[in-house]
């Protein structure tokens, strides 16, 4: 540089003290980036406010909840009636099998037992007819 400080100094002048300042904005034009992310926003905004506009009506919500009610229900129910019809079939099992036919006397021995290849003595009924009974008593 061959100016010297005096120089620009010198060729400025004073300011006068009346003059603003201007202030120039500098904008840069928007890339391509920045304009796909805008119009991606915008879209967004439009569409949140088309659904708080097309909220459905309540009762159109209460009818829905109560229709998706219906097949849990039913699933519930056809649950609960399998597990009651379990239990009678079983209980109707146990009692057949474990009903005593009359209450022990002292000289039978009633012997009870889960076991697999366990014989159960019980006593032999007195108005047994026939030979059925002669032999059961033999």
């Amino acid at each position: 540089m061959n100016h010297s400080s005096d120089e620009r100094v010198g060729t400025s002048g004073p300011e006068p003290q009346n003059a603003t300042a201007r202030i120039i904005p500098f904008e840069r034009p928007p890339t391509a980036l920045q304009r796909a992310i805008q119009m991606r926003a915008q879209e967004t905004l439009e569409r949140e406010r088309a659904r708080q506009q097309s909220r459905p009506a309540p009762l159109r919500s209460v009818v829905i909840c109560v229709l998706a009610l219906v097949p849990v229900t039913a699933v519930i129910l056809g649950a609960d009636a399998f597990v009651r019809v379990f239990h009678r079939v079983t209980s109707m099992y146990l009692d057949d099998s474990t009903t005593p036919s009359e209450s022990p006397d002292a000289g039978t021995a009633v012997v009870e037992s889960t076991t697999p290849g366990v014989v159960m003595l019980q006593r032999i009924p007195e108005e047994m007819p026939g030979p059925e009974a002669e032999r059961a008593r033999q």
